[in-house]
C-alpha cells in the first residue's frame, strides 16, 4: 500500500493527505541522540544510493547495511490504517531513529517521495494543516537534524540520465532483484529482464511514465535543497559524476578525511543496467522521433 502514497507532486499530496488528517501530528520522539553524528542522504529511487551507502559502510568501518531507515513505520501505517496501533507505530518510528548501528557516523537514507509524510506525522497540527509537502519535508529534515549536536552536511543525490533511471525503476517494479553481486546473478537477471520486457505491450510508454515521475520528484528535491541549504550545510552530488568515479573522491565533499579511508572500499555490486535496458532506452528515443 505504501507505493500508492509515494509523492511526486504537491497537488497529489494535498488530495491524499485529507484522508489521513486524523493521524497527523500523532507521533512524538523523546530519545536523546545528541551525541550521534547523522549523515542524512536525500534522493530519489535508483540513483546509486545503495552504492553510496556501501562505500560509506566500508570507508567508515560501519556495522551497517544500506537501508531506508524510515520505511518500516510508513509501511506499517499505510498497510493497517485505520486499524493501526498508535503505540506500535510510535515504537516502530523510534526504532527507525536508532536503526543504524553505532559507528563514527549514523546514516539515514531517505527518499523525497516519503520524507514529507514524516513531517506530517510529527509536526505540530497547526503547522501541518496548511503546510505543503515541501514544507513538511523541510520540517522533517530539521527535526531529524535537531536530534544531534554533531551536524554533518546534508547530502542530496541526483542522477543526470533520467531515461536510464526510469528504465531501472521500471525493471525494479517487475519484482526482480534490485542489486546483483555475482556474474551468474547478472546473467540470470538479464534473461529474466528480457522475458519480462517481451511481455509488455508498450514498454516505451511505461519508461516515459517513470521518467515523468522522476522529473517531478526531482523538482521537489531541488526545491527542498534551495530552501534548506541557506540554513544547513548541504552538498549536491551526482550519480554519473561522483558515484561512478572509481577514485571515490566524492566522499571528501561531505566528510572530514579523519572519518573515512577510501582504500577500504571494494565494490561488490554489479550494475543492473544491461543490453535490454540500453535497447529499451534507444527504442523509447526512436519512438519520440529524436
Amino acid at each position: 500500500m505504501l507505493w500508492r502514497r509515494l509523492i511526486h507532486t504537491e497537488n497529489q499530496f494535498s488530495k491524499i493527505k485529507k484522508k489521513f488528517l486524523t493521524i497527523s501530528s500523532s507521533l512524538e520522539f523523546n530519545i536523546n541522540l545528541e551525541n550521534i553524528p547523522f549523515l542524512l542522504i536525500l534522493t530519489t529511487q535508483r540513483t546509486g544510493s545503495t552504492v553510496l551507502c556501501q562505500d560509506l559502510e566500508q570507508a567508515c568501518k560501519l556495522n551497517y547495511k544500506a537501508t531506508e531507515s524510515f520505511i518500516p513505520p510508513l509501511q506499517y501505517l499505510f498497510k493497517n490504517y485505520p486499524n493501526h496501533n498508535i503505540e506500535l507505530l510510535q515504537e516502530i518510528i523510534n526504532r527507525s531513529f536508532l536503526h543504524p548501528a553505532e559507528g563514527p557516523i549514523y546514516i539515514h537514507k531517505i527518499m523525497i517521495d516519503y520524507i514529507g509524510w514524516l513531517g506530517f506525522l510529527c509536526a505540530p497540527k497547526d503547522f501541518v494543516k496548511n503546510a505543503s509537502y515541501v514544507d513538511l519535508s523541510i520540517w522533517a529534515i530539521e527535526f531529524i537534524m535537531s536530534k544531534t549536536q554533531n551536524k554533518l552536511p546534508l547530502v542530496f543525490l541526483d542522477r543526470t540520465n533520467k531515461l536510464a533511471q526510469a528504465s531501472s525503476r521500471l525493471i525494479n517494479s517487475m519484482g526482480l532483484q534490485t542489486h546483483l553481486s555475482t556474474e551468474q546473478e547478472k546473467s540470470e537477471y538479464n534473461n529474466m529482464v528480457k522475458n519480462k520486457l517481451n511481455e509488455l505491450k508498450h514498454p516505451e510508454g511505461m519508461i516515459l511514465d517513470q521518467a515523468s515521475i522522476i522529473i517531478k520528484q526531482n523538482d521537489l528535491l531541488e526545491e527542498v535543497y534551495k530552501k534548506i541549504s541557506p540554513e544547513h550545510n548541504s552538498v549536491m552530488i551526482n550519480y554519473e559524476n561522483d558515484i561512478c568515479d572509481d577514485s571515490y573522491n566524492y566522499l571528501s565533499k561531505f566528510l572530514d578525511k579523519n572519518l573515512y579511508d577510501k582504500s577500504l572500499i571494494t565494490r561488490k555490486l554489479k550494475k543492473t543496467a544491461n543490453i535490454n535496458s540500453v535497447n529499451l532506452i534507444n527504442s523509447t528515443i526512436n519512438s519520440l522521433g529524436i
